[in-house]
């Protein structure tokens, strides 16, 4: 007669006690438990890790985040959908956004990964959008700019102002 090795009975016994368990395991649930639950988007599914995220005073539904691999996304319904925005551009890595105080349509997106992972993606500067994020133009002399983590508007901002809510492009 032979008998089995250590580990050989360790794994024969750990085989026993799913086979056992299992049916204590398949047991139904009441529906009623999860009946009232819904689904609902949490966001988008191909946004990837975001840095970055900014609200819009005033319109309680209307949010923009950055993704560091996955550009702009915007949503005017509180998060139940999101619409990409930043598709046209050649970056997709997102590490800093603001929206202007005085314009809520003026936006500026800082590319690239300021997060230090064994895995992180460059950015080419600094985009502006005048236009709530339909269009985009890169600001000149900020490509030199590799990765973005913050973009700074000063209140009040010389820059960003009620009365010149506008930086050179």
């Amino acid at each position: 007669m032979t008998t089995l090795s250590r580990p050989a009975r360790a794994i024969v016994l750990f085989i026993l006690t799913i086979v056992l368990a299992a049916p204590v395991w398949a047991q139904q649930i009441d529906p009623s438990f999860y009946s009232s639950m819904r689904w609902r988007l949490i966001g988008p599914f191909r946004g990837g890790r975001a840095l970055t995220a900014v609200g819009v005073k005033g319109q309680p539904g209307l949010f923009y985040f950055g993704s560091v691999g996955g550009g702009v996304w915007k949503t005017t319904d509180a998060g139940n959908t999101w619409e990409p925005i930043f598709d046209d551009q050649k970056i997709a890595s997102i590490g800093a956004m603001a929206v202007a105080d005085s314009d809520p349509n003026i936006l500026y997106v800082g590319s690239g990964e300021a997060d230090m992972r064994s895995q992180i993606s460059f950015g080419d500067g600094v985009y502006k959008s005048t236009d709530a994020g339909k269009t985009w133009t890169a600001i000149k002399g900020a490509a030199r700019v590799g990765r973005r983590s913050y973009i700074r508007t000063p209140t009040p901002a010389p820059s960003i102002s009620p009365s010149s809510p506008a930086i050179p492009t």
